[in-house]
């Protein structure tokens, strides 16, 4: 699975390039990727929140289904 630290970086790195150019055609193809990549950064720390809560949730579910032996 991709790092979304490492997207955030990437599109930090995609603005400060679209700063720098002249080239608009350039500029807003890096403009895109940035926010593609802070958009898969915030879905992928979702996920991850969400299988984290998932975890939590089946578990406690498991250790009161075992106290109910």
């Amino acid at each position: 699975m991709v790092d979304p630290k490492y997207l955030r970086e990437h599109a930090t790195r995609c603005w400060t390039l679209a700063a720098q150019t002249d080239n608009p055609v350039l500029k807003k193809t890096l403009m895109k990727v940035a926010q593609r990549s802070v958009r898969v950064a915030a879905g992928l720390e979702q996920v991850v929140r969400s299988d984290h809560q998932a975890r939590v949730v089946l578990s406690i579910i498991a250790q009161d289904t075992l106290s109910h032996r």
